[in-house]
């Protein structure tokens, strides 16, 4: 089944992904990415952090994106014993 786009125009889709990647490249800290199956689609993850810290999951409102927590990445990982 194909879902509609969520983009106006090919262009627009390309602005929005853009910005996204220019945010990710500004990540207070070193990170990895994967996107996750679950039972209602695909799931794009962030994990950041000292590896041996407990995990913490951060959840963004509906109307943002996980960019939102890189101004808080720092602080996190420098409470769970990170950089």
């Amino acid at each position: 089944m194909t879902l509609p786009s969520i983009y106006r125009s090919a262009a627009g889709e390309q602005a929005v992904l853009a910005h996204y990647d220019a945010a990710l490249a500004a990540w207070p800290t070193p990170y990895t990415t994967q996107h996750v199956p679950t039972r209602h689609g695909e799931t794009f993850l962030i994990a950041s952090g000292p590896p041996s810290a407990p995990p913490l999951l951060l959840l963004h409102g509906a109307t943002a994106n996980a960019t939102m927590w890189a101004g808080d990445d720092r602080a996190v990982a420098r409470g769970l014993g990170g950089a």
